[in-house]
């Protein structure tokens, strides 16, 4: 018998909404004539602050319930509904003792890594690595330990009373999700993290990690390889469909990702300081809040603490080599970043003598480096798999999605990079490199197109942007928006009561 366990809390956002809809229709479908039961799970209201409402404002709560009630209804007795109101009772929450994001990284509640969980909230919110932890960020960030402590207790609890055999969620990273994850996993309860994947603006894919969240390394390895080598088409074709991604890439085409990186820079132009007849290497910054807020999944496998560390100990171990000069290319993504774990970057060029700092707006090109390289550092960017596939040899030194993949030299400790970079190394293959640009460009193979993708609207003949399936009042999508779209007006106008997020750095 399956007792199934639905959990969602980003009705505020539409789209991710309709994937679990979309999965929750087929659930039901593949339980018709079997026993069990299934529940869905939603939060209405405790859990502020959370991932889509971190301003805890009581208006954006209203449009979530308002969106879950909307989804749910045409289910009826199909599914029982849980809110979580119901297990808030007033408890006794823990003194966390923290003084350092080394500190919060240890907080765990039964078995939950809460610590982990309102880390990579608060990092997605603020991208503050290295927070002042004064009263105002204890205060906000308690309470988002403290609705991880009641949300981990109402987990807890229906699981054990429903007798709960299988979970579904989706994403798991964050706060308001992370404690089904760890409880599913520590208690052995198969379970399914759900993500999309956007083609265009109406178009999505679902994607399925069983056992495992979206980031994780070895799924995705072993996803990756079985894609490639199950695929009826020849090594030719493939190395072609992969090698798409690359020259996409390169050409300023927005392929798998949020934008182009290197729109705005100069193609060919490399640094005015370029001197062949030195060997030069390249080291390309990562987006590191980013990794951050994803945890300890990628952070296990990085050869350094943090990339600032990484950086520095390089430096400083070829301090008096003249004979080779550092690239240090800043991610565009960082150009708007005061925080010091940026900031502290741009001294470094004061220091060494043999590094050139290239800036996050930089017109030099990101391509025309790689290409005049000798060599290429990489801590865990795409770039590094990029370098791969453009005939550069390049040793990665953090965990990411092509870890396994035969791209790159993977020191496991600072003496080991330091030999390899006296080196005259060899690139990868590149038809490893091909093999993760074909798993990218192919993700129709592992997903499958939602049926609850959005379409546009239209309403007087003006587009009114996209309305949803599983949103609809009397059957109409436009009368759902005008209605969501009073109640926004009336939230925020009359109700709206939002709180301040501690941004403060070191």
């Amino acid at each position: 018998m399956k007792n199934i366990l639905f959990y969602y809390s980003w009705q505020t956002k539409p789209v991710h909404f309709g994937i679990v809809i979309e999965k929750l229709h087929s659930i039901i479908d593949e339980m018709k004539g079997k026993e069990g039961k299934i529940y869905f799970m939603s939060c209405d209201g405790p859990l502020k602050p959370c991932y889509t409402n971190r301003y805890a404002d009581p208006a954006v709560c209203s449009i979530c319930r308002f969106n879950n009630d909307i989804g749910l209804k045409p289910f009826g007795d199909k599914i029982e509904t849980i809110k979580l109101s119901e297990f808030t009772n007033k408890r006794d929450y823990p003194v966390y003792d923290y003084t350092s994001v080394e500190d919060i990284k240890k907080i765990k509640y039964k078995d939950v890594n809460i610590g982990y969980g309102a880390l990579s909230s608060y990092i997605s919110f603020t991208r503050n690595l290295e927070p002042v932890m004064d009263e105002d960020f204890r205060k906000y960030f308690d309470s988002i330990l403290n609705s991880q402590v009641n949300l981990t207790e109402a987990l807890l609890e229906i699981i054990e009373n429903k007798k709960i055999t299988n979970t579904y969620f989706f994403n798991g990273r964050t706060a308001d999700t992370r404690p089904l994850y760890d409880i599913s996993k520590s208690r052995d309860i198969p379970f399914i993290s759900l993500e999309m994947i956007r083609k265009k603006k109406d178009e999505f894919y679902i994607n399925e990690f069983i056992n495992c969240l979206p980031h994780d390394i070895d799924f995705h390895t072993q996803r990756m390889n079985r894609v490639w080598d199950e695929s009826q088409e020849s090594v030719e074709e493939k190395v072609k469909i992969g090698s798409a991604f690359f020259e996409n890439r390169r050409n300023g085409i927005l392929v798998r990702d949020k934008r182009v990186y290197t729109a705005g820079q100069q193609q060919g132009l490399l640094p005015a300081n370029w001197d062949i007849n030195k060997k030069n290497i390249a080291i390309f910054v990562s987006s590191e809040d980013e990794f951050a807020a994803i945890g300890d999944i990628f952070e296990k496998l990085a050869v350094f603490k943090t990339q600032e560390t990484g950086i520095i100990n390089i430096l400083e171990h070829f301090a008096d080599n003249n004979q080779m000069h550092f690239y240090v290319r800043l991610h565009p993504n960082l150009v708007n970043i005061t925080y010091s774990y940026h900031t502290r970057l741009l001294e470094l060029e004061q220091k060494f003598s043999n590094l050139t700092l290239i800036l996050a707006d930089s017109k030099v090109s990101t391509y025309a480096v790689i290409d005049a390289s000798n060599t290429v550092i990489a801590f865990g960017s795409t770039t590094g798999v990029e370098a791969c596939y453009w005939g550069k040899p390049v040793i990665l030194l953090a965990g990411s999605l092509y870890y396994h993949q035969n791209v790159a030299y993977k020191p496991k400790a600072p003496d080991e990079l330091y030999i390899l970079l006296m080196q005259d190394l060899e690139p990868k293959p590149k038809v490893e490199a091909a093999k993760y640009g074909y798993y990218l460009m192919s993700y129709s193979k592992y997903t499958r197109k939602n049926k609850f993708s959005p379409v546009p609207l239209k309403a007087l003949g003006k587009d009114i942007g996209l309305g949803h399936h599983h949103l609809k009042i009397f059957g109409s999508k436009i009368l759902y928006r005008i209605t969501e779209r009073s109640l926004q007006i009336i939230g925020n106008k009359f109700f709206s009561k939002k709180i301040t997020i501690p941004k403060k750095g070191i």
